[in-house]
């Protein structure tokens, strides 16, 4: 009797992790850690037996639902604050919330030391001049700095040495070897961080992006790039706290004394709401009779453009825009040389730069 409890056990072992391989959808996200499931490690990493027990127990069949709806009872964040490279986002200090390694190794790009590939680097950059050369007009990386460089004091002390590293400093001289002009704003905004007050912030506390007023620090930066003798247009801005975003999609976002919600409003003879917009559902075109800039711009943005492109209506004569998580399949080559635009920006956050 002892010896078939012991093969029980023992099938018990294989049979309950299989039952999980066939049940389970390998991209779920496990709501009550906010995390997507462990992949199996590669035979090289220094963490390869820890991260075969994730790995393993990720799939016992009914842990996760087990987890779900019994341990959340008992917990309004994670049910720990332990780092895993599988977590998409990151509980920091003060209520700040980071994305985790499940997107590039952001968190890593910024606590310690990462490697890029070679061949992601020379794929990137192969790119980045075909599009280049596509026109005549001046084109330009435009670097939207992840969170964790800006607000590297919130992240947590024990994982890593936040603050220490910052990947892109490393590889951004492939840019400049290459030809390719980048304007990185992560100075402008550290020195506009600290004209800010009563707990305003550039970013928002629970989410991967910049609010409106840091899009406008680096629509600034990038203006004084790019156009000779550029003046401002001036804007009001009303900052309030944002209840929850991106990276507490999943979880009960706790509450925060931070004013990272970003109302704005222009206060001059121009609006970007109220320009015409003669796109179809993926490329968009805005004409703006108010311009102070009489030349057309064309904006390839990921998520970080979407606070900085009413800027640039705002200001040009006329902007094409183009959010790339949008137009797969679309040959943007052939969208450049039909609008023939007078600009191009680029627009890429840093952690993507050499990983899109």
């Amino acid at each position: 009797m002892k010896r078939v409890i012991q093969y029980l056990l023992v099938s018990l072992m294989f049979v309950v992790p299989v039952t999980g391989f066939l049940s389970i959808d390998p991209s779920y996200v496990i709501k009550s850690e906010n995390r997507t499931l462990a992949k199996f490690p590669k035979l090289d990493s220094i963490d390869f037996f820890s991260d075969l027990v994730q790995w393993y127990t990720d799939r016992l069949f009914g842990k996760i639902k087990i987890s779900e709806n019994f341990f959340t009872r008992f917990t309004t964040v994670f049910a720990d604050d332990s780092f895993s490279p599988n977590r998409l986002s990151v509980k920091g200090e003060s209520s700040w919330f980071f994305i985790g390694d499940t997107s590039k190794y952001a968190y890593s790009q910024h606590s310690r030391e990462v490697t890029i590939p070679l061949s992601n680097i020379n794929r990137k950059i192969a790119f980045l001049k075909e599009l280049k050369n596509s026109s005549n007009a001046p084109f330009y990386l435009v670097v939207g700095p992840d969170k964790h460089g800006v607000y590297s004091e919130f992240l947590r002390p024990y994982i890593y040495e936040p603050g220490k590293y910052r990947a892109f400093d490393n590889y951004k001289h492939y840019l400049t070897d290459n030809g390719i002009d980048y304007i990185d704003n992560l100075d402008s905004l550290l020195a506009e961080k600290s004209n800010l007050k009563n707990n305003q912030t550039l970013y928002y506390t629970n989410d991967t992006h910049w609010n409106s007023y840091g899009a406008y620090v680096v629509f600034n930066n990038v203006m004084s790039h790019i156009v000779d003798n550029y003046e401002p247009i001036k804007y009001s801005f009303i900052f309030s706290s944002n209840i929850t975003g991106d990276l507490t999609r999943n979880i009960v976002a706790p509450e925060h004394d931070f004013l990272d919600n970003v109302s704005v409003q222009s206060t001059e003879n121009t609006n970007g709401l109220d320009h015409i917009n003669k796109g179809n559902s993926i490329v968009k075109r805005f004409e703006n009779e108010h311009a102070k800039d009489d030349r057309t711009v064309l904006i390839m943005a990921d998520s970080f453009g979407s606070a900085f492109a009413p800027f640039a209506i705002d200001y040009f004569k006329r902007v094409i825009l183009l959010p790339r998580f949008e137009s797969e399949g679309l040959s943007f080559v052939e969208i450049i040389k039909k609008e023939n635009p007078d600009i191009v920006l680029y627009i890429n956050v840093e952690r993507n730069v050499f990983f899109d």
